[in-house]
Formats: C-alpha cells, structure tokens, sequence
C-alpha cells in the first residue's frame, strides 16, 4: 500500500505541526542548530576514511611495484635465448663461471651450432633467468 494514498497512514495537520514543534524544541539557542546527535554518522565516517587511505596506500604501492618490475623487463622479449656473455651480465656473475654452470649442468643450457672449432658456444633459454633468480643453482650431477 502506497501510505501517501491510504488516508489511515496520512499525518494530519495537527500531527505534523507536533512534529515540528518537537524538532523547533530541539534547537540549541546559542548555535541556532538543532541538538540531533550526529556522533553516529561521525563513527562511521572515520572508518570509512580509515579504510580509504588503507587503500590508496596499498594502490601506490602497487603501483610502485608494478613500475619496478615494468623497468626490470628484458627489452627482447622476443628472444628465445641469452648467450654466455648476455646471462653472464644479467646475473652479475663472469663468462667462465656460466661456462662452467653449464659444463657441470647447474643451469639447463645447450650446445649452439656456432663456435670455434670443435667448441660449440653455450646458449641458456630466456626462462632459464627467471628460474635462476628464483630458485638459484640446480644440483649439481657431474662428478669428476
């Protein structure tokens, strides 16, 4: 039932002006406002406030690190593989020890069809460096 069209649920005038009386009672003389108390609406406000700079706060960081890791990519990611000199610098490590990470099979690597002579050149696969940095060495398995 709709209470503006149902005569029994309408205020009469005389209702509406108690009403009214009652809320004009209420008026603080010095503020001119009246005292309704709004401590309620404040509570829920500051935990509303409290929740939005938790959030910008972990927004910024994530922006922050989404950033960091945007200038940390590889600018070839087209690539399918690092030679010994490439994955020797991105891991901060000399040419002879990747050599020898992949002589002994400590990183997966495989032969390349180019090279000095007889000695075919080491190229290591892109996602061989991010399970590098992740996980480190592979065990070793040579044994002299």
């Amino acid at each position: 039932m709709n209470p503006l069209t149902n005569p029994s649920l309408k205020q009469s005038d005389n209702e509406i002006a108690e009403n009214v009386d009652l809320i004009d009672s209420q008026v603080n003389p010095a503020t001119g406002y009246s005292s309704v108390d709004y401590h309620w609406f404040d509570d829920r406000f500051a935990n509303l406030h409290k929740r939005l700079m938790a959030l910008e706060a972990w927004l910024e960081t994530f922006s922050r690190n989404v950033t960091e890791m945007n200038q940390e990519a590889p600018e070839h990611i087209d690539r399918e593989y690092y030679s010994v000199p490439e994955f020797a610098e991105l891991i901060g490590r000399s040419e002879y020890t990747v050599r020898e990470y992949c002589r002994m099979e400590r990183i997966h690597a495989e032969k390349c069809e180019s090279g000095r002579g007889d000695a075919k050149s080491w190229k290591i696969p892109v996602g061989e460096l991010a399970r590098y940095r992740d996980h480190g060495l592979l065990p070793t398995t040579y044994l002299r």
